[in-house]
């Protein structure tokens, strides 16, 4: 084999290697960059619903506290797997977990599909959560029985819906016939 193609070789093999292991970096620096950033806060508060199409008025606060031994096994629960940046699933997010830095909201993140994280205002998309890091998060939710005030919640929000909503009114009934004898 030629000298320069050995060079030209090694060089590729040199850089796709440290191209692998600033992909490897990624995740454990965006983990750290998130808990280094919530550490000090002095309130956790959880949420029902996600960041965007907010109904604050028929939202409901799940969980809140001022410990901090309680927010700091939260963000030890959390790990990033390596992510594509720009990834987002169409939803807004099951949950919104909000830190607070006296009434001051220091940072936001949507839960999304119990296996991904947005963090509010940021452009680098939805964080893959490690399989560890799933299974923890939801051990800790399940702990303070988050799932299950969660699908109260929800079951709540079904009975405010008017029996009604789900039938069609005589007037689109007509209209919708209207429609398909004059097309006919």
């Amino acid at each position: 084999m030629d000298k320069g193609v050995k060079y030209l070789l090694i060089v590729l093999g040199v850089t796709g290697l440290l191209i692998l292991l600033t992909l490897l970096m990624i995740a454990p620096v965006q983990t750290y960059r998130l808990r280094s950033s919530l550490r000090d806060s002095t309130t956790l508060r959880i949420r029902t619903g996600g960041h965007c199409h907010r109904h604050p008025e028929r939202e409901r606060v799940l969980l809140e506290t001022q410990q901090t031994s309680e927010i700091e096994s939260l963000l030890k629960s959390i790990a990033f797997a390596l992510t594509s940046p720009g990834t987002y699933c169409m939803c807004c997010g099951d949950l919104s977990f909000e830190f607070y830095q006296g009434d001051e909201l220091v940072k936001s993140f949507s839960l999304h599909h119990d296996r991904r994280i947005r963090i509010q205002y940021s452009s680098y998309g939805d964080i893959e959560l490690t399989w560890g890091s799933r299974r923890r998060l939801a051990k800790w939710l399940e702990d303070r029985q988050i799932d299950e005030r969660l699908r109260q919640f929800n079951e709540d929000l079904i009975k405010q819906v008017p029996k009604e909503a789900d039938q069609p009114d005589a007037e689109q009934i007509s209209s919708e016939s209207a429609s398909r004898e004059s097309s006919e």
